[in-house]
């Protein structure tokens, strides 16, 4: 490996700004984590077209470079900008932003890399759009790409962004463009509309991968309705859920429940209202009575259900009707909101204001300031509504003003196991990450997303003190315990830390063996994120 000849002949092409090496500061943001991690990096490269990132390949293949490619590097919860192994060159698409085409008529748009929640968002709003996108609970200045090929959840609709891409562009290890799909047909006039084509379906090399670089992809978007409505629901124990957990799936599987369903702990929404009191306790986690003192003037339920009705006004109705007398069974009871209605709950509140505070022991001030947030989510509009979990346990105050919790020291471990939509395996979930926190103790704080009627999203926040070695060590050993519990009693976790792939894969397993051999065809030289799942 000749790294210094390589930026030699990588700078004969790019210009000086669209290179950062080693010793430059501004490389410095690229270590940035809410883990302990420490990866030596050789530099950064921005290239601003494919055209690029082709010459780029070409030379690391010449002299044994390790490319590790980002979008934008925010995907906090599991590695940020770091790259797998240590001695990487990142290359770093975030110049690589347009929104390359959309239409209209058929609900899709195609866009580069770099094209973030928020811009994407405002570009259809400001050409009219008929559809929309479905936002992440994440920030709005994340990455649509690069969620989509990691396979994340969107919020509402359509679930998992990547089963909506089509055409993908990708450069190969090789240096070739690969276009999916139909796209490899220079007439296609179907290459935007239809993911599949005649041979199997090879897009999904490319996701959670380290086959390629996806440099342009078609998304196709969800459509606007004319209703949209807040139900929540207030459970005050696990024997209620338990009475509730059957009647949601079935509201799933009727399609009475279109959206995703998700349910929160009680410190899982502590953790989105208020950071860690430091001042009021030197423990990490929050003792027993003062977390009754901050639920009780919150007015947190043990847990909390959340979901959104969304079509025609008439639909919207019967979906109602029908929800309330299926929880009239076990005696439980949702409550509904229109963004109308809460605006004008706010604009009297000096009438409602008392009466919620004395009856609900809600205040419309903070009600107003967190359901408005949800509503931008609800309209699928990014919102920060969920950013300050993020910054549960760091000693920097958090601001909506561009957050950045690897930045700003946010210790976080995010877990995503994948349970069976049946309440013994939620149970049997549930039980396995109490026993864990409470041996390392750190506060216990669970969400479940109801995304279909066959699996729920159990997506666990493992909050800590970066700032804090021992806490940070402690908060690791805790999180590789957790992962190693889940799959050992068949809860596999969906996504993984840059530190933790080893721990998914196991050797003598023939998926495993099927996959290195196709790495190894299609990147012989094993330049292209090395290690990644190994």
């Amino acid at each position: 490996m000749d790294s210094k000849i390589f930026f030699e002949e990588v700078l004969t092409f790019l210009n000086k700004n669209q290179c950062i090496l080693l010793w430059d500061k501004k490389i410095n943001k690229y270590h940035n984590a809410c883990i302990v991690v420490e990866k030596r990096i050789l530099g950064v490269l921005k290239p601003k077209k494919t055209k690029e990132i082709q010459k780029i390949i070409v030379l690391a293949n010449k002299f044994d470079i390790k490319i590790y490619p980002i979008s934008i590097g925010n995907n906090w919860w599991y590695g940020t900008k770091n790259p797998i192994t240590d001695d990487s060159v990142i290359l770093d698409l975030s110049k690589m932003n347009k929104i390359i085409d959309f239409n209209n008529s058929l609900w899709y748009v195609r866009i580069e890399p770099w094209v973030t929640q928020e811009k994407l968002s405002n570009f259809l709003e400001k050409h009219k759009a008929d559809f929309q996108m479905d936002p992440t609970w994440s920030s709005p200045q994340t990455s649509v790409l690069a969620n989509s090929l990691e396979r994340g959840f969107w919020i509402w609709l359509q679930n998992n962004h990547f089963e909506n891409l089509a055409n993908l562009e990708v450069v190969l290890p090789k240096w070739e463009v690969l276009h999916t799909g139909f796209g490899h047909y220079k007439n296609s006039k179907n290459k935007d509309v239809y993911k599949y084509w005649i041979w199997p379906y090879v897009d999904g090399l490319f996701s959670q991968s380290n086959l390629g670089i996806v440099t342009a992809w078609t998304i196709h978007l969800a459509p606007k309705f004319e209703c949209i409505e807040l139900m929540a629901i207030k459970i005050d124990s696990n024997k209620q859920l338990s009475s509730i957990i059957n009647i949601l799936q079935k509201l799933k599987r009727e399609n009475i429940c279109q959206f995703t369903i998700n349910i929160l702990h009680k410190k899982r929404v502590l953790s989105t209202k208020h950071q860690f009191p430091f001042k009021e306790t030197n423990k990490t986690y929050i003792d027993e009575w003062l977390l009754l003192k901050l639920w009780d003037e919150m007015n947190i339920s043990q847990w909390n259900i959340v979901t959104t009705l969304q079509w025609t006004w008439s639909i919207v109705s019967a979906q109602k009707r029908e929800i309330k007398k299926r929880l009239n069974v076990v005696w439980i009871k949702a409550s509904f909101i229109t963004e109308k209605k809460l605006n004008f709950i706010y604009k009297y509140k000096f009438i409602f204001g008392f009466f919620m505070k004395k009856i609900l022991n809600l205040d419309v001030n903070v009600l107003y300031e967190t359901l408005k947030k949800t509503f931008l989510i609800f309209k699928w509009i990014p919102s920060t509504v969920s950013m300050k979990s993020s910054y549960y346990r760091s000693q920097i105050k958090y601001s909506d003003k561009n957050p950045d919790p690897a930045r700003d020291k946010g210790g976080l471990y995010w877990i995503s196991p994948v349970i069976p939509f049946i309440w013994k395996d939620v149970l049997k979930a549930y039980e396995i990450w109490k026993n864990i926190c409470e041996k390392y103790w750190f506060d216990f704080a669970p969400t479940y997303s109801l995304a279909n009627e066959r699996f729920i999203d159990n997506t666990i926040a493992l909050m800590f003190d970066k700032l804090s070695q021992k806490e940070s060590v402690k908060a690791e050993k805790c999180y590789r315990e957790l992962i190693k519990i889940y799959k050992k009693e068949g809860y596999m976790i969906y996504r993984s830390w840059i530190t933790s792939m080893d721990l998914v894969v196991d050797k003598n397993d023939i998926f495993w063996d099927i996959k290195r051999d196709i790495k190894s065809v299609i990147d012989p030289n094993n330049i292209m994120v090395p290690w990644k799942y190994e």
